[in-house]
């Protein structure tokens, strides 16, 4: 995972294909995007598993599940392939890394408006801000959760704004 500013509008990127199987800090970002959009926002529908979304930057069941929704419900993709391959090219902005970066900025943009992405993705997850190449001060939320409880719960407020699925 880098932090990639190629473009008009940086965006953290992967190093390797995501889905079944990555790098761990690869498939830790990957997760935790998908969490944002499917526990925290209807951008993408329901969220189509059963349980918690995993969030360990393990390889995980649901991965690839919750990566074809979003291809096929956000990007309106007639076959989603079900993994994430690194954004490159002319067109990195087609690519559903990049578009899950969007999805995820706007939520932060609206519930933590003080905060950039990068910020919020370093102060959730600190094991990824050494990857993001920023240094982050002492962040103007409370820090309430680890890593390990992200498979449960984020500690992230709804918003009125953003229709939210309810929990």
């Amino acid at each position: 995972m880098f932090r990639d500013e190629s473009t008009q509008e940086p965006f953290a990127n992967v190093t390797l294909r995501v889905g079944r199987n990555g790098s761990w800090d690869d498939l830790l970002l990957v997760q935790f995007m998908l969490y944002i959009v499917f526990s925290r926002t209807n951008v993408a529908g329901d969220n189509p598993i059963p349980g918690d979304i995993s969030v360990t930057g393990k390889p995980a069941a649901d991965t690839p599940i919750l990566i074809a929704a979003f291809q096929k419900h956000v990007m309106k993709r007639a076959k989603p392939q079900g993994y994430i391959d690194q954004a490159t090219g002319k067109n990195k902005h087609l690519s559903t890394i990049y578009q899950l970066n969007r999805v995820v900025e706007q939520y932060v943009q609206y519930d933590y408006p003080e905060d950039t992405l990068f910020g919020f993705i370093s102060w959730k997850l600190p094991l990824l801000e050494p990857m993001l190449k920023i240094k982050t001060s002492q962040p103007m939320y409370e820090k309430q959760d680890t890593v390990g409880e992200l498979t449960t719960k984020v500690g992230i407020k709804k918003s009125p704004m953003i229709k939210m699925i309810q929990d």
